[in-house]
């Protein structure tokens, strides 16, 4: 695994406004895990970050954290688009 002095940020706050489908990108599944959970596991295979923070819409922050068992990973309210998060 690379080790790097640098962070992740990854953006999952969006309204998925051009994505043509009931359930938001970011919640659509791959395997059992939510795409953005699993865009994360993927680069933490690869990548020791020096920190992770996940943005997500204000009403999904809470629901994100259930996800996850990691302390150091930050999950913080965005914005609907990926320009203002």
């Amino acid at each position: 695994m690379i080790s790097l002095d640098i962070s992740l940020v990854l953006l999952s706050a969006g309204n998925s406004t051009r994505f043509a489908n009931k359930t938001k990108k970011q919640w659509l599944r791959i395997k059992n895990d939510p795409l953005w959970l699993f865009v994360l596991k993927k680069f933490q295979r690869y990548y020791n970050f020096k920190q992770i923070i996940i943005t997500a819409t204000k009403d999904e922050v809470a629901y994100m954290q259930n996800f996850i068992n990691d302390d150091s990973i930050k999950i913080v309210e965005g914005s609907d688009t990926r320009q203002s998060s």
